[in-house]
């Protein structure tokens, strides 16, 4: 069985997707330097970070985390936000109200589906999250 949706099909459920989406988030992609040892290095530069609407699940269920071991959150974003497995997302908005930011890192690969992509996350604890 053939799972084919029509454009109007797909645009129905990226919009309901989309507004279900009532978190705001920063993806801040890495800047790469080498270090005086001549390691590489990244950097995030959240001045330069692009914004987009999100929905954060800081609790996601047993079965989603199983799909990603390690994962502690998980963020769906429109289908067309253009983010890597080594960006940086800051949750800047919870339910439309200004929080205390929490930033993460996507680990594993973003997965797009039909209507919205899906990213796991883990929380930056290393201090480069300012």
């Amino acid at each position: 069985m053939s799972l084919n949706f029509s454009r109007g099909e797909l645009d129905g459920m990226r919009d309901a997707q989309e507004g279900h989406m009532m978190d705001t988030c920063l993806i801040a992609e890495p800047t790469k330097t080498t270090n005086e040892s001549n390691l590489p290095v990244a950097s995030y530069d959240w001045t330069e970070a692009l914004e987009s609407i999100c929905g954060f699940n800081a609790n996601p269920s047993q079965e989603l985390l199983d799909q990603v071991p390690n994962s502690e959150a998980v963020v769906r974003l429109p289908v067309e936000t253009t983010i890597s497995n080594e960006a940086y997302v800051r949750i800047t908005r919870r339910f439309d109200e200004s929080i205390t930011p929490m930033t993460y890192q996507v680990i594993g690969t973003p997965r797009q589906g039909p209507s919205g992509l899906q990213a796991w996350l883990v929380s930056v604890t290393d201090g480069s999250d300012g």
